[in-house]
């Protein structure tokens, strides 16, 4: 990760002139790892983060016009996840049941004791393989989507409040955009959020797909109000190329 370091005054010996200058550094919190790389001017690393958000960028039409649709199909398919959670429950019902029979054929010397630890292992490794299915289905039916929408939203303002914010701001847009950051020879990288690194590839398919169209029109975030159908055709061909580097549920 990199950080700021304290500004630094500088003063010209031939004019008098004394500017003040911003640098960024690697943390170097890593012990095992000796970072000898160099400073980096703010203004340089901030053009290399630019330069990210706009691969990432897309109109806030696009992200609420995208997100409408994944809402509507959610919907359209909300009775196979009941279905789904039923099903669910009856196999960790059916499950729990056998156990009980099991402890009950033990009671009663059906079984032996070496076979009912046999059972049970298997079965409370299934009730443990089910309890996780049903966490995670919770947990993911709908919230899924509200990350989606975060996720969408930021690549929608994050460059134009990059630009316009302080340096404090700017540090947590930046931490937003993934992890794994590395500050190498004056570049930086990093490992794109999933969400965003999707948002990127099919931007990149799109643009590709229409080379004749700016997919983000300076500013004009929003379609023409006097044809606002135009460049659904454009969206659905991207949210598509996105969707395909998606991990969603439907």
């Amino acid at each position: 990760m990199v950080t700021a370091e304290p500004p630094k005054c500088k003063r010209n010996c031939k004019t008098g002139v004394e500017r003040t200058y911003h640098y960024m550094r690697c943390t170097k919190k890593n012990p095992s790892i000796k970072c000898s790389q160099k400073y980096i001017r703010t203004e340089n690393l901030e053009r290399q983060i630019d330069s990210i958000l706009q691969s990432i960028e897309i109109p806030e039409a696009f992200a609420e016009w995208a997100i409408n649709e994944l809402r509507l199909e959610n919907q359209l398919k909300a009775s196979g996840f009941v279905t789904q959670r039923v099903q669910l429950q009856k196999e960790y019902n059916d499950n729990e049941a056998m156990i009980e029979n099991l402890t009950d054929k033990l009671v009663r010397n059906i079984i032996s004791e070496e076979t009912y630890k046999t059972c049970l292992q298997r079965y409370e490794s299934r009730r443990e393989e089910l309890q996780k299915q049903i966490v995670c289905y919770e947990q993911s039916k709908d919230g899924w989507l509200d990350r989606l929408e975060k996720d969408f939203n930021f690549a929608a303002t994050a460059r134009n409040r990059f630009a316009e914010s302080d340096l404090k701001t700017k540090r947590q847009i930046f931490t937003e955009l993934g992890s794994n950051f590395l500050l190498k020879d004056g570049i930086v990288t990093l490992e794109l959020d999933k969400t965003l690194f999707a948002i990127q590839k099919g931007k990149e398919i799109t643009t590709a797909k229409f080379p004749r169209i700016e997919l983000v029109p300076k500013g004009m975030n929003k379609p023409q109000t006097n044809d606002p159908q135009s460049q659904i055709p454009i969206w659905s061909a991207w949210l598509h190329a996105t969707r395909t580097f998606l991990h969603v549920p439907i």
